[in-house]
């Protein structure tokens, strides 16, 4: 049943909840809306069951008829949820949403900050509400505006939750800001569906996300400004440089190796205080999600070895130049120091060549390379606190990383059910064991 409900309020102070859609009301709105539920024409009464006899048990009762003709109401009859257009008259911005409670002032309406800010709107604004009700969504293409949240590992399930826990509807062309530890992922709503699509209700339904696709001038930022492009700093074969990153953030940096017949040696050296990942990559931008190589070392300096015989390294055409990314870490409760975010931490960075095409003198955990093939030695960090072994490659991993470090082992790594050998996917074909010797062939 529909009915119709408007009023004009003034704009509150912003709602104590920065997430959602929820608006706080005052009393008298629900009266208001209560009174307008009960007085609208009530539905057709539903059509007479042809196939009715009243003299079989089989049958069901036929309804009872209305009292004095009108179906009896009552405050819960109300529709559920309630969702509401939201429009500012000084500029006919608008958009949508649900309602929290009846509690603000007499008056007044409370908005999320970011609603305020959508819709040019200030404390003492006049804004006006109505009733709104909306279709079911079924579907929903949301553009992001900066590839930063390509940091989290499962970005839909994210965007997903927060909806499910935080927002009552959908408007088109209205921004998403999604919250992640300390960082924030803004999205655009691009379309819709059911048709019209201009604005819809996503409780209660299986709304499908459906991400736009990336601008090619949209990169990862360096420093959590939306939409610039990767700020990465040239590094030369043997300098030592000091660096600084954030927690939570990166610091990138390009080196450029024309000649690929050495491999390469990353060597990062941490302050005490601090914790973070190093991340290596044949394309940028480099970030925890896309990488080829890394070390999630907590504790120690940061080692990478990539071998002249490694595939990614040597058989890079398009472009002969590394990405290395530096990803701040908040550090371990046990570690001195007493680094928050905001607060960055220094290190040192070197590269250098090195001819050693085993990798063993490797000490980084690093799930997306074969570095493991051939070493025997003890496993590094193996049985500490704060490590979990990897099921797949038998690396110790620390337990915050386990499940992206998982996700990706699994995906690109095999292991010989013969030898234990850890390798490359593609790498497995080409490795088999003689059935007359212990000989192997590596491929």
């Amino acid at each position: 049943m529909s009915f119709t409900w408007s009023t004009t309020l003034t704009v509150g102070p912003a709602t104590t909840h920065s997430k959602g859609d929820k608006i706080i009301l005052p009393p008298s709105a629900l009266e208001s809306i209560d009174k307008a539920h009960s007085l609208a024409p009530p539905p057709p009464p539903p059509a007479p069951d042809l196939n009715y006899d009243p003299t079989s048990w089989a049958n069901p009762s036929p309804p009872s008829p209305p009292r004095n003709g009108h179906h009896a109401r009552t405050p819960q009859d109300l529709p559920s949820p309630l969702t509401f257009q939201v429009r500012n008259p000084a500029n006919r911005l608008l958009t949508h949403g649900g309602v929290k409670e009846f509690s603000a002032e007499e008056g007044k309406i409370q908005l999320p900050t970011w609603m305020m800010e959508t819709l040019s709107l200030s404390e003492g604004d006049q804004v006006m509400v109505k009733y709104a009700p909306l279709q079911k969504g079924t579907w929903a293409k949301i553009r992001p505006l900066s590839a930063d949240f390509l940091q989290v590992t499962d970005i839909r399930a994210l965007l997903e939750a927060v909806l499910r826990s935080h927002y009552t509807t959908l408007t088109r062309g209205e921004m998403l800001k999604v919250h992640h530890g300390r960082q924030e992922f803004a999205f655009v709503v691009e379309d819709l569906l059911p048709a019209p699509g201009e604005a819809v209700c996503i409780t209660d339904t299986d709304l499908e996300v459906e991400f736009a696709p990336l601008e090619d001038s949209m990169t990862m930022t360096s420093g959590g400004s939306h939409g610039s492009k990767t700020q990465s700093t040239v590094l030369r074969i043997g300098s030592d440089v000091v660096g600084q990153v954030a927690i939570d953030q990166y610091q990138r940096w390009t080196i450029d190796i024309p000649d690929r017949t050495s491999g390469i040696t990353v060597h990062v050296d941490v302050e005490e205080a601090g914790d973070l990942d190093v991340l290596v990559s044949i394309k940028e931008p480099v970030t925890l999600q896309d990488h080829v190589w890394a070390n999630f070392e907590s504790l120690g300096p940061r080692t990478i070895v990539i071998p002249a015989s490694d595939k990614d390294y040597s058989s890079q055409q398009d472009s002969k130049t590394i990405h290395i990314g530096v990803y701040g870490r908040e550090p371990l409760a046990e570690a001195s120091g007493s680094l928050t975010a905001g607060d960055e931490i220094t290190y040192r960075i070197r590269v250098e060549h090195n001819d050693d095409a085993s990798g063993s003198q490797s000490t980084a955990t690093s799930s997306e390379t074969d570095s493991m093939e051939g070493v025997e030695a003890s496993v590094p960090n193996k049985g500490a606190d704060g490590y979990q072994e990897c099921t797949n490659c038998g690396s110790w991993i620390p337990e915050r990383t386990m499940i992206l470090h998982s996700n990706f082992c699994h995906r690109n790594n095999a292991k010989c059910d013969k030898c234990g050998l850890i390798m490359k996917k593609e790498d497995l074909p080409e490795h088999y064991h003689c059935d007359h010797c212990d000989k192997v062939q590596l491929g």
